[in-house]
């Protein structure tokens, strides 16, 4: 990992100083601190960080140098007040004499052969994830989660989380999750961490069991009436996401897509769109970019759809209607072209 603030181009093959932090259980949070301060410190002047990254897990963030860290700048003064940032030591001087004229430099040809060693590391974190894979996700809103990958493609993955009362869908760079297909299946919860592999080896999978599968929330509570049902849906409860999550999870036949997104309405479970139109297009639209685009990147259409992949795709609104009569959904079909409706509900 290398920050860089500033203009850098003048660095060329300066040499840099090791700096270092007060504790290996606090680099990431000290890194933030550092991130922040850049700013602050180099007004003026360019600095180029590297923190040479080589292991990455729940609460674990070790680097190749232990708690040291390399920078350079111009500015050799600024340089000394990272010290300031809590977290952070200062220079590594001579004989830890700590005054600024013992700041050991250390060679640019050094730090670049470490700097060819992450990124190496980094490049092969994620070479051995494939589809169904089981994963954490290490940067992001969804950090440390664990699920499934279900969707490869150019760099980038589509991992389903099972959280007991929903599922989520998460794109994200290959490169952002970490393989952790040695857990056993029995293990592999959302939440799995080293207090779940070291639980009593008779009693994990007893404990973990109710959590491994996301479940319909229950039609009764326990003393047999009817639970109410929330009056807000969230954003996973869209018809977009849940036409996303079909099509990323295997099913792609249109006729059945709508099928589950109309009795998905009908019971209640996701938001309701301002018509059926809108249904119509939103599931051509997954289609090409969750299925079609893979296979055929030049598809702009669902013209283009039927015109490569044949008549049996076709998907005429009229079908929809059909399917929503058979189902009991009450809703107006609408204006079939209503693109404007189509980007509200994918929003």
């Amino acid at each position: 990992m290398i920050l860089t603030y500033g203009d850098t181009s003048d660095l060329g093959n300066s040499h840099w100083y090791m700096v270092e932090l007060r504790s290996e259980k606090t680099i990431e949070t000290t890194l933030h601190r550092l991130g922040r301060a850049l700013p602050t410190i180099f007004r003026e002047s360019g600095i180029e960080v590297f923190i040479p990254v080589f292991q990455r897990d729940l609460n674990r963030f070790d680097l190749k140098t232990g708690n040291y860290i390399f920078a350079r700048s111009a500015n050799f003064q600024s340089l000394l007040r990272l010290k300031s940032i809590t977290g952070v030591v200062g220079l590594v001087t001579l004989g830890d004499s700590n005054h600024p004229s013992k700041a050991i430099p250390v060679d640019n040809e050094y730090v670049q052969s470490v700097i060819r060693e992450a990124e190496e590391y980094f490049l092969n974190r994620a070479s051995g994830i494939s589809i169904g894979s089981f994963v954490r996700i290490l940067d992001g809103d969804q950090r440390d989660f664990c699920g499934s990958v279900v969707s490869l493609h150019d760099g980038m993955a589509h991992v389903q989380i099972d959280i007991k009362t929903k599922i989520l869908l998460v794109e994200t760079p290959v490169r952002n999750l970490l393989d952790l297909s040695h857990v056993p299946a029995a293990l592999r919860v959302f939440y799995y961490a080293p207090v779940v592999a070291n639980l009593d080896p008779e009693e994990r999978e007893s404990l973990v069991a109710e959590d491994l599968v996301y479940q319909e929330d229950p039609l009764y509570s326990d003393d047999g009436l009817e639970a109410p049902r929330p009056s807000k849906l969230g954003r996973q409860q869209t018809v977009t996401a849940l036409v996303k999550r079909l099509i990323l999870t295997g099913t792609h036949s249109p006729h059945t897509l709508a099928v589950e997104t109309v009795r998905a309405l009908r019971d209640g479970k996701l938001r309701k769109p301002k018509n059926l139109s809108i249904v119509h297009g939103v599931i051509k639209q997954r289609l090409i970019r969750d299925f079609f685009i893979a296979q055929d990147p030049t598809i702009e259409s669902y013209r283009d759809v039927i015109a490569r992949f044949g008549a049996e795709w076709k998907f005429p609104i009229g079908d929809l209607v059909s399917v929503a009569q058979t189902e009991g959904l009450q809703m107006t079909m609408g204006d079939e072209d209503s693109s404007a409706d189509i980007s509200d509900a994918a929003a």
